[in-house]
């Protein structure tokens, strides 16, 4: 049985639920790490590029990769071939609210437990292990991981989805800090990550620094950040039970799935969740799953634009990065249809 977005199971949550339009959603890559014959001297780029010492200088890693970075890079270092891409959906509260330092967090905290916590559900497809679901929570100077299948983190938590040696992984974070700075609270989000790596990078034809561009971002990387809104059960009652006693039945398990999902969300329907085992039909967040579809179109469309055209020019002044005079500094212009 269908259910309004609003709710799960016919049950409320204990909080309101997130009005979307409150929120702003933005992809974008966070980072994409390939593989070099050594230490270059590298173009001005409007990413932030970062070499591997512990790697002798073997990989490289972009911070924040600008489309036309793609091609800067290509000049100096060729085909690079992509050891790592991490693809970032953040969400904070639309700048219109004028919200309170406490309200912008708060917010983003609703967003963290409500959102990620209790709906998202990476798709077998993906490759992200479903074995593996639990929260890092931070204890002092200590850490630890447990599962969450049986009740929910809490916001500061990290969430993640597959183990960060395996080649696919998601993990959801209150995003207070940019490249180990913290950050104004006007400026966190509420951030959910999907990195790909070996196997999950070939399945998806993205072998080489090119290949970002006119890649298909929606449709490749939508069943890792897939949500989901509540369940209603698989059975088949024709013939056995008819009337009240149908209905008396069906009603208590839309209540006691509904105090399942009120508890831990989709997680309590996963392995090792206080549901596993129940027969249930898990339903998708149309609205969420949009609004997220929607950001990884517009960065499809920001990777698929005209060529750059690279000219030499006081690219440092524009960027704001560090000269180096005898760099190979360019300036992209990208133009918009």
């Amino acid at each position: 049985m269908n259910r309004p977005e609003g709710q799960t199971n016919g049950l409320e949550l204990n909080t309101a639920p997130i009005d979307l339009a409150k929120l702003l959603f933005s992809a974008k890559i966070d980072y994409v790490k390939i593989r070099t014959e050594g230490k270059v001297e590298l173009p001005v780029l409007i990413g932030t590029p970062r070499w591997s010492r512990k790697e002798h200088y073997k990989s490289l890693t972009i911070h924040d990769l600008a489309r036309c970075d793609i091609a800067a890079l290509g000049a100096v270092l060729g085909e690079a071939t992509i050891l790592e891409l991490e693809v970032a959906i953040d969400l904070r509260p639309r700048p219109a609210l004028r919200l309170s330092e406490d309200e912008h967090e708060e917010l983003l905290r609703a967003v963290m437990v409500q959102l990620y916590a209790m709906g998202l559900n990476p798709l077998e497809r993906s490759g992200v292990a479903k074995n593996f679901r639990g929260a890092y929570h931070q204890f002092g100077p200590l850490g630890a991981v447990v599962p969450y299948n049986r009740r929910l983190p809490a916001a500061t938590s990290q969430q993640l989805h597959g183990l960060r040696l395996e080649d696919s992984q998601v993990k959801a974070y209150l995003k207070g800090q940019d490249m180990r700075k913290p950050l104004p609270k006007e400026d966190w989000t509420a951030r959910v990550e999907a990195r790909l790596a070996g196997q999950s990078l070939a399945e998806r034809d993205l072998t080489t620094l090119s290949d970002l561009l006119g890649f298909g971002y929606r449709k490749r990387l939508m069943p890792f950040l897939t949500h989901m809104r509540g369940t209603t059960r698989m059975t088949n009652c024709r013939g056995k039970l008819q009337g009240k006693w149908l209905e008396a039945i069906r009603a208590w398990q839309e209540r006691h799935d509904g105090e399942l999902w009120k508890q831990a969300g989709v997680g309590a329907f996963l392995e090792g969740g206080l549901g596993d085992g129940t027969r249930v039909r898990l339903l998708r967040d149309t609205k969420m799953n949009d609004r997220i579809g929607q950001a990884l179109t517009r960065l499809e469309s920001a990777y698929a634009a005209p060529d750059s055209v690279c000219f030499p020019s006081h690219a440092v002044a524009l960027a704001g990065k560090n000269s180096n005079p005898h760099a190979n500094l360019a300036f992209c212009q990208v133009s918009l249809v």
